[in-house]
């Protein structure tokens, strides 16, 4: 009954401007008020009222709704996103060690599948406040057993690195993390990108990360294998290696997508 009773006035509410409902809006926050105090609030509605709570300014009601909320659902990765957005919020001498704390914890409630979004989070507040602690937490966070973490996480490292600290550091980073595996294709293509956005494109060092990503997507990514054609043909001008790596990714694709890699070349114009 509260669940269906509080989904529809939260629906009025996004329908109408909170300043215009006064008046459902007393009522919906008595209603979960009342559904705390009973324990019969769900997981998901208690991320609702935190986000209107958020949006109505209300910073102590959301510091203790989430606290509740946690209590009752201690392995909730958006209840803890939602901590640690309440600790980034606030100032003071402690600041980064509690939002690091607050990591900590969350790490030993919420499955490591899940908790992507929390050390994103974290990292990504920390690198705007250029902590002192960043760079460990971004080591931390690539040696991390869990693909679901370690992988984004390599990303992220390499892309901020670049925006930080340039081409010479993000190369530096590529070399480092591309030896603790796994690696996702999408490293190497950010790596790609990176390189091939230079006014002289280092093809040496393109190619060569093309040829390691290919030893380990080769087989199942025809794009992979199109994405290498183009860059021979746009950025190195070199059509004859790109006809090259047309008959290579012939040879390297599994059967059945060979003709996908047909099609697309076809497509967009990158005849074998």
């Amino acid at each position: 009954m509260w669940s269906m009773c509080l989904q529809s006035h939260l629906a009025i509410l996004h329908l109408r401007e909170i300043k215009d409902s006064e008046w459902i809006l007393k009522t919906t926050l008595t209603m979960f008020e009342k559904a705390i105090q009973l324990g019969t609030l769900s997981e998901d509605l208690f991320v609702h009222l935190v986000k209107l709570l958020t949006d109505l300014s209300m910073t102590e009601d959301v510091e203790r709704v989430v606290s509740l909320g946690i209590k009752q659902y201690p392995s909730s990765s958006q209840l803890w996103l939602a901590k640690l957005r309440v600790i980034a919020s606030l100032e003071g001498e402690n600041h980064e060690d509690n939002l690091e704390t607050t990591l900590n914890a969350a790490l030993r409630q919420v499955q490591s599948e899940e908790s992507w979004s929390l050390w994103q989070f974290v990292l990504s507040h920390m690198g705007a406040e250029k902590s002192q602690g960043l760079e460990k937490l971004m080591e931390r966070s690539c040696r991390s057993i869990t693909p679901e973490v370690c992988l984004p996480a390599k990303e992220w490292c390499l892309h901020w690195t670049f925006r930080q600290g340039g081409l010479k550091a993000a190369r530096n980073v590529y070399n480092s993390l591309r030896k603790m595996r796994p690696i996702s294709l999408n490293f190497y293509r950010l790596y790609v990108k990176i390189e091939s956005s230079q006014i002289e494109p280092n093809l040496k060092l393109i190619r060569s990360a093309f040829e390691e990503a290919l030893v380990e997507f080769g087989q199942n990514e025809p794009d992979l294998w199109l994405n290498y054609i183009e860059m021979e043909k746009v950025v190195a001008n070199d059509g004859s290696r790109s006809g090259v790596i047309h008959q290579r990714a012939l040879n390297g694709l599994d059967p059945h997508l060979k003709e996908s890699l047909i099609r697309k070349q076809v497509m967009i114009g990158l005849g074998g």
